[in-house]
């Protein structure tokens, strides 16, 4: 998949970086990213919401290889948008991030936990290991009920 767009806004915080939209293939926009200077680096955290136990992945690169891609094409551009050279980005920049990172508070601080409560790199959080449904449930009311009367359409 292609990047075809970086829309970043540099952020005056001492760890939120920036916030970005990521546009891919011309065709699909991701908003709410973010780069954020935690205690173990810089990394590109993908957009989350509050969850009970902290916050949750709302998407995320399925593959190691395109969030390497990500996070490569976003601190480039951090660079080129912010003048710092970008082997400085890289020298502060986090290896162990090809996991979902959880956050605290809405300023983009990280929480480093252990890398036992993070969420499996390979398929989305709260899916089931066969990949069913992706942890979607399935509404069992009739049709009617979950559109309303007004909504109904015809089956064909």
């Amino acid at each position: 998949m292609q990047i075809t767009e970086i829309r970043m806004f540099v952020c005056d915080e001492p760890r939120l970086k920036a916030t970005l939209s990521l546009i891919l293939g011309g065709v699909f926009v991701v908003k709410g990213v973010k780069i954020i200077d935690g205690r173990q680096g810089m990394f590109v955290a993908m957009p989350s919401r509050k969850t009970d136990g902290g916050f949750e992945d709302i998407c995320h690169p399925v593959t190691a290889e395109f969030r390497e891609q990500i996070e490569d094409e976003v601190f480039r551009e951090y660079a080129r948008v912010t003048h710092v050279p970008f082997e400085t980005i890289q020298a502060r920049r986090r290896r162990n991030s090809s996991h979902s990172d959880r956050h605290e508070g809405d300023s983009g601080d990280s929480e480093d936990g252990p890398a036992a409560s993070r969420p499996d790199p390979v398929r989305p959080q709260g899916s089931p290991p066969d990949g069913s449904r992706f942890g979607a449930e399935r509404d069992s009311r009739p049709r009617g009920d979950r559109l309303g009367s007004e909504q109904q359409r015809p089956d064909h």
